[in-house]
């Protein structure tokens, strides 16, 4: 079985410029930085993430799986508030879901 991977979404990062969307900000690869791109975005494993999980899954980070992000093509750069659908199935969206 392969190992699950994931993108970090800098929850703390991540702004609303405007009522209508929300500008994702993704962590870099290995660590370093942040992008607004997510083909320029780091890709963290399962493993990374549990060695550190205060590091990675807190206030501030979250990690969202590869498959979800790929699944949600639209939502790789900006969410859309008005599309109160999109919220349900990306959880890593909670916590900025709370911004509307």
């Amino acid at each position: 079985m392969r190992e699950q991977k994931y993108y970090l979404l800098a929850i703390d990062k991540t702004k609303s410029p405007s009522n209508l969307s929300i500008d994702l900000v993704w962590w870099g690869p290995n660590n370093c930085g942040y992008v607004t791109n997510i083909e320029n975005a780091g890709i963290y494993t399962r493993s990374q993430i549990d060695s550190h999980p205060h590091y990675y899954n807190n206030d501030e980070v979250h990690p969202v799986p590869v498959e979800v992000v790929e699944q949600h093509q639209r939502w790789k750069y900006t969410v859309i508030r008005s599309e109160p659908d999109a919220w349900k199935d990306f959880s890593a969206f909670e916590k900025i879901a709370n911004w509307r």
